[in-house]
């Protein structure tokens, strides 16, 4: 099987790190060296497994429950049901239903009361 190979912007969006601290810690040993890559332009990348590897020797169980609770989770709703979810998001942000009639918060509205009595003059 061959390697997978990631560029710098990929590794630090992997790992959160900046370049400097990428090509630093490289440097010293502390992070896994880039490889010469033949026939590709961009001179040295990372191999996928050794960044990985690395991530989760120096993460903490803690982040990486914190990462997993961050992920958003899909939830695949009933036709009926992903209905009302739009329904009642509508009625939350104050927007157009399909009855073309305007849902807005009680405050929402008396302020566009008030601006149209202010301007109508």
């Amino acid at each position: 099987m061959a390697k997978q190979y990631l560029k710098i912007e990929q590794v630090v969006e992997l790992t959160g790190l900046s370049q400097q601290t990428i090509y630093r810690r490289s440097r010293l040993k502390t992070f896994p060296e880039p490889e010469k890559v033949e026939g590709k332009k961009g001179g040295k990348q990372w191999v996928k497994t050794d960044v990985t590897k690395w991530l989760k020797a120096n993460t903490s169980k803690r982040y990486r429950q914190l990462i997993a609770k961050a992920e958003p989770k899909v939830v695949k709703l009933e036709p009926k049901e992903q209905g009302k979810a739009e329904a009642d998001d509508a009625e939350v942000l104050g927007i157009l239903t399909e009855d073309a009639t305007t849902i807005r918060p009680p405050l929402h509205k008396r302020l566009i009361d008030f601006i149209m009595k202010r301007f109508k003059r």
